[in-house]
């Protein structure tokens, strides 16, 4: 066991407690994270091994994000040419990233954050569409949002989504012990919907759904690197990040 992990471990009252064995506590002191691992419906065995998968792949992951939103964005007409190759483009990233992780078990694994009230669904049209999931994992986000499930990530706040500052979001301690501290993720790659820059006063943000998670895990130092499949073009990005 690494120094940092044995810290994490220690710091969250693991240490002492055989890996394969989720330890029974006082509901009323309830381990945050053990918490975090119900919330995302994983068993501790499933986290050391995506532990382990990302350790051989030097801290590099895949993230997608809402992979089926342009289906139900009202804003999108599959009768138009352009949106129809949009979503055409995004879809065939996606069916690429998960056949490569399925069948290349020391591949890079793939997170698919998906919208809290989706993820079941989006999770059963997986496993009808592809079969075999595995090294996929699922994140739920708060609705319409990139953001990670608020009430998960950031157990001890009493705030709402809606009711929080974008500081206090990026604050979200569950968040970093699971990728950065836990984890020990270094690089992501980042694909789905949608992406955007704008200018502010304090300089560039990336917003839309998956610039909301980039934003995340570049509050983190993790380093972030576009997919091509995305929906606005790497090009397009770089030139507005300038």
């Amino acid at each position: 066991m690494s120094l940092t992990r044995r810290r994490l471990l220690q710091g969250l009252g693991l240490i002492g407690f055989s890996t394969a064995v989720v330890p029974s506590v006082n509901p009323q002191e309830r381990n945050p994270f053990l918490t975090l691992l119900e919330g995302l419906q994983m068993s501790q065995k499933e986290m050391e091994y995506l532990e382990k998968r990302i350790n051989n792949v030097g801290g590099v992951v895949r993230v997608f994000v809402h992979p089926y939103f342009m289906e139900t964005d009202k804003t999108i007409n599959m009768k138009d040419v352009d949106d129809v190759r949009r979503y055409a483009h995004i879809q065939d990233g996606f069916r690429r990233y998960v056949t490569s992780v399925t069948k290349n078990v020391n591949s890079a694994p793939l997170f698919i954050f998906e919208e809290s009230s989706k993820l079941q669904a989006t999770k059963k049209r997986m496993e009808t569409e592809f079969g075999n999931l595995n090294g996929i994992y699922f994140i739920p986000t708060e609705e319409g949002s990139g953001v990670p499930k608020v009430s998960i990530f950031n157990p001890d706040s009493n705030l709402t989504f809606d009711q929080m500052t974008d500081q206090e979001v990026l604050a979200s301690p569950m968040f970093e012990y699971l990728f950065k501290q836990y984890l020990g993720v270094k690089h992501v790659a980042v694909a789905g919907n949608y992406v955007d820059v704008v200018r502010e006063q304090d300089g560039l943000r990336l917003v839309e759904c998956v610039g909301e998670l980039a934003e995340r895990f570049k509050s983190l130092n993790i380093r972030v690197k576009f997919s091509r499949f995305v929906d606005t073009s790497r090009e397009e990005l770089h030139k507005k990040m300038r």
